[in-house]
């Protein structure tokens, strides 16, 4: 429902077969193992029409003011040959089972303990998670950036070394790899400091009350 009959066609010409490759290869790797850090490789792989096939995804969830806030990415997608992409754009990767599927569209997650916000939009669908940041040079903990896709011609294939982390997405939250357990505890801790919050906004009330009775 994203795309109309001719762009979807001419993504599925011109991309989605090799980015299919991918695929397959990602799930080849979890099929019969179970790791946080996996390495493999994959044979005669078309990084360019990858990363094209990825940001055109994005395209797809965040709708049409996405692509009027952002046209390079349009541009990108639609001019097969081209290789430019502002250094603004950055694509990352990871492996995972998408144990929550995730349609992130695009939002603005920040660190109260660090400072640094980051504007992503997030994609997380067997056997791949891929985020697209803007505006952020940073490193992600865990997730590999494969902008540098863009640096191949189209039609050049290549043998792709992957060290790739296996990462779960429990919680619908962008950029949140918390195993369940994690997830468990953190609620478990928010429930007790919630609870001792309720104390002690009661404990004012009361004291509050005593206080104007005098």
């Amino acid at each position: 429902n994203s795309f109309c009959t001719q762009c979807n066609s001419f993504l599925g010409s011109n991309y989605v077969p090799a980015y299919k490759r991918g695929v397959q290869g990602g799930f080849e790797i979890l099929k019969n193992t179970e790791f946080f850090h996996h390495k493999y490789q994959i044979k005669e792989v078309e990084p360019l029409k990858i990363l094209k096939q990825i940001i055109s995804m994005f395209l797809a969830i965040n709708g049409e003011w996405y692509l009027e806030a952002y046209p390079e990415l349009a541009h990108f997608v639609l001019n097969v040959e081209e290789k430019e992409l502002p250094e603004k754009y950055r694509v990352f990767t990871y492996l995972t089972r998408a144990e929550k599927v995730r349609y992130m569209h695009c939002v603005t997650k920040g660190n109260l303990f660090t400072g640094v916000s980051i504007n992503c939009t997030e994609i997380a669908f067997s056997p791949y998670g891929c985020v697209l940041t803007i505006d952020f040079d940073g490193e992600i903990n865990f997730l590999n950036d494969i902008t540098k896709f863009k640096e191949y011609d189209f039609n050049k294939k290549t043998d792709l070394a992957v060290s790739m982390f296996q990462l779960p997405t429990y919680m619908p939250f962008p950029l949140d790899y918390r195993k369940k357990e994690e997830v468990e505890v953190d609620i478990e801790d928010g429930i007790e400091v919630a609870t001792e919050i309720e104390k002690e906004l009661e404990s004012r009330k009361m004291d509050k009350k005593t206080s104007s009775q005098q």
